[in-house]
């Protein structure tokens, strides 16, 4: 989740990992996470939604 971390403001990434998503089935990450399920297709999940946002960070390093 540290990739949500240096991307976004706290309440912003918090609100995504609440959040249900498609690319999830629907599910939010923040339940997989305490499931400790599926953590794998979490960071796909944030490199493709925050992709620009992300390459973005990393040209600036």
């Amino acid at each position: 989740m540290e990739t949500l971390s240096e991307i976004m403001p706290p309440y912003e990434a918090t609100v995504w990992l609440k959040t249900e998503n498609d690319m999830l089935s629907n599910q939010t990450p923040a339940s997989l996470i305490l499931e400790n399920k599926d953590i794998d297709k979490i960071h796909v999940a944030i490199e493709f939604q925050f992709s620009e946002k992300i390459d973005k960070k990393r040209k600036k390093k």
